[in-house]
């Protein structure tokens, strides 16, 4: 990994349709839950965001960025609702969908950005990426192995 890149990013191929994924990836709190039981969501004081509830990670507003339905889709969060303290660079995350040969499947790409790194050595940073790539990893996983299961 670079010691400059400031992103998680992984990709998965996921053959259940470009609209079945769509499905997924345009409602952030999926990512949240992972695969256990969804958070509750409530609406955001700001147009566009949502308050998802998490038992692991709190309270997180979620602003949908833009939605280019079925290809590309990017949100910003904070965690704990401290949307002033964080205004200045929120987390992005954005995903891709791509037709791949064959019927039905889709290559999924998601990139994790924007994190805050201030007081945190090289090594820490690292460590951040790589758990946050691992995680995106997993997500993805799970993704799959639900949309294919329908």
């Amino acid at each position: 990994m670079n010691s400059r890149q400031e992103h998680a990013e992984c990709s998965i191929v996921i053959a259940a349709g470009v609209d079945r994924i769509w499905g997924l990836v345009s409602h952030p709190e999926w990512f949240i839950c992972h695969g256990q039981e969804a958070p509750a969501v409530i609406d955001g004081v700001e147009p566009g965001d949502r308050v998802v509830l998490d038992d692991r990670y709190g309270s997180l507003v979620i602003h949908t960025v833009t939605l280019h339905k079925p290809t590309y889709a990017a949100f910003r969060w904070e965690q704990g609702g401290h949307r002033d303290e964080q205004r200045a660079r929120p987390t992005l995350v954005e995903f891709w969908l791509r037709a791949e040969d064959g019927e039905g499947v889709v290559s999924v790409r998601v990139r994790e950005s924007f994190f805050d790194f201030a007081g945190m050595t090289g090594e820490q940073r690292r460590e951040v990426l790589e758990d946050n790539a691992a995680g995106w990893a997993a997500a993805l996983t799970e993704a799959k192995s639900h949309l294919e299961q329908a």
